[in-house]
C-alpha cells in the first residue's frame, strides 16, 4: 500500500484512477490544478505521483524536473507522439501514459514504477554500504575485555535502544557502532556515520534534519535531512561534543519524543532511527533519562 497522488484536471477521469488505485489498496490523493498539488506536497510525500502533462494553472512538462528528483513520475497526455515521450522522460519522469487511460495498462504501470524506485532505492543504499566497508575492518581479537564487549553488542542489538558508546580516541567507537547495527534488526536497512566536526554549524541543522524549499537563500527545493536518510536504520554522530548545545538539544528532542522538523517546516516528522552517539556531559544525564545502553571501551 502507497500514497499516490494523481494530478489531473479531468474530474472524471481523475475519479476513476483514482477509485481503481484504492480498489488495488493504495492511499490516492487527487487534485484538479498544480496549485492544490503543491499545497498537498507542503504537507505530504507521495511514493508516486501522476502529472497530467496540460493542467489548467500549469505545463506539467515544466514541473517534472522539480518533482522527479524526489518522487517517481508517471506523466498523462493526450497527445501519444514521440517527440512528448521523448520530452517527458527527459524531464525526469519514470514512465509515460496516454489518454484515454487503460485501467489494466496503469495498474501494470503503477505497480512497475513502485517497483523500480524500490530497486533504485536498495541499490544506492547497498553501494554506500559497500563503499563503506572497503578496509575498514571488524573487531578482531579473543582478549577477555573484547569479550565482554562483544557480550555488550549482541545484547544491545538486540534491544533495539539507542546505545551511548564511550571511550578514548582510536579504541574502536565507530567500528562498535557498526557491529551494532549489522547483528541488529535494522541491518539491512541504512547506517549513516557522521563526523559532527566536519559539518559548518550554520549547515548542520538542514543536514541533520533537511529542509523545506525557501527556507533560506538558495534552498530552491524540499530537502530530506540525514536523519529520514537512515529511516529504519542507525545513525552514528561522531564528535557530537563539536555541536552548539542548541542543536544537541534538537538531537534529544529527536531521541526523547522520536519528532523533529525540517529546517522552515511547521509539520513534525516521525523519526525511525536508533542513535549512538559518543559521550559529553549533556548526552550522558539525558540518554539516562530517556532510557539507552552504554558501552565503555578502552585501549
Amino acid at each position: 500500500m502507497k500514497d499516490i497522488l494523481i494530478i489531473e484536471d479531468d474530474k472524471t477521469l481523475n475519479n476513476l484512477m483514482a477509485r481503481h488505485l484504492r480498489e488495488l489498496g493504495h492511499l490516492v490523493k487527487s487534485a484538479l490544478d498544480w496549485a492544490s498539488a503543491k499545497e498537498y506536497l507542503a504537507a505530504s510525500e507521495p511514493a508516486l505521483i501522476i502529472l497530467d502533462c496540460r493542467l489548467p494553472d500549469m505545463d506539467g512538462h515544466n514541473v517534472i524536473p522539480e518533482l522527479a528528483p524526489q518522487y517517481p513520475v508517471i506523466v498523462l497526455t493526450a497527445y501519444a507522439s514521440v517527440q512528448n515521450a521523448v520530452r517527458a522522460m527527459k524531464a525526469g519522469a519514470a514512465e509515460y501514459l496516454t489518454k484515454p487511460v487503460n485501467l489494466d495498462e496503469l495498474e501494470l504501470t503503477v505497480k512497475r514504477t513502485l517497483e523500480t524506485d524500490t530497486l533504485r532505492r536498495e541499490h544506492q543504499w547497498y553501494q554506500r554500504q559497500q563503499i563503506r566497508a572497503l578496509g575498514k575492518n571488524p573487531l578482531i581479537g579473543r582478549s577477555p575485555a573484547l569479550a565482554e564487549v562483544h557480550a555488550f553488542i549482541d545484547a544491545v542489538a538486540a534491544a533495539d535502544i539507542t546505545v551511548l558508546i564511550q571511550g578514548e580516541s582510536g579504541v574502536g567507537k565507530e567500528l562498535v557502532a557498526r557491529q551494532i547495527h549489522q547483528r541488529s534488526a535494522r541491518a539491512d536497512r541504512n547506517l549513516l556515520e557522521i563526523d559532527c566536526s566536519t559539518l559548518h554549524s550554520t549547515l548542520f541543522e538542514s543536514e541533520l534534519f533537511g529542509h523545506e524549499r525557501g527556507a533560506f537563500t538558495g534552498a530552491d527545493r524540499r530537502k530530506p535531512g540525514l536523519v529520514e536518510g537512515a529511516e529504519g536504520g542507525t545513525l552514528f554522530l561522531d564528535e557530537i561534543g563539536e555541536l552548539d548545545i542548541a542543536l544537541q538539544a534538537k538531537l534529544l528532542r529527536v531521541l526523547e519524543t522520536g519528532q523533529f522538523r525540517r529546517l522552515g517546516g511547521t509539520k513534525d516528522l516521525r523519526a525511525n532511527v536508533r542513535i549512538s552517539p559518543p559521550p559529553t556531559a549533556i548526552w550522558s544525564r539525558c540518554l539516562a533519562r530517556a532510557g539507552s545502553a552504554r558501552i565503555c571501551i578502552s585501549a
